[in-house]
């Protein structure tokens, strides 16, 4: 069973704080900031933390900025606000 919260409560959750009012969360939409590595001539660290090797006389995209449309955001521990 999920864990309850009274109203008021607030939870941290990726890079933002939510707050239980009137039996919803309501969360800050803030951007977590992001990191990618290149070290050498070929080693790559991606935005969620995976190492790669990569060697050849290529041109590589790095990073681009997507336009998207919001995420649903679910809490991971079925939490109840009251």
């Amino acid at each position: 069973m999920g864990q309850h919260f009274p109203p008021g409560s607030s939870i941290s959750q990726d890079c933002n704080t939510c707050i239980c009012r009137h039996g919803s969360w309501e969360c800050t939409n803030q951007g977590c900031p992001g990191e990618c590595l290149v070290t050498g001539q070929s080693h790559f660290k991606t935005f969620d933390n995976k190492f790669f090797t990569f060697s050849g006389h290529c041109q590589y995209l790095l990073a681009r900025e997507l336009h998207c449309q919001p995420l649903l955001c679910h809490h991971r521990n079925c939490s109840v606000c009251r």
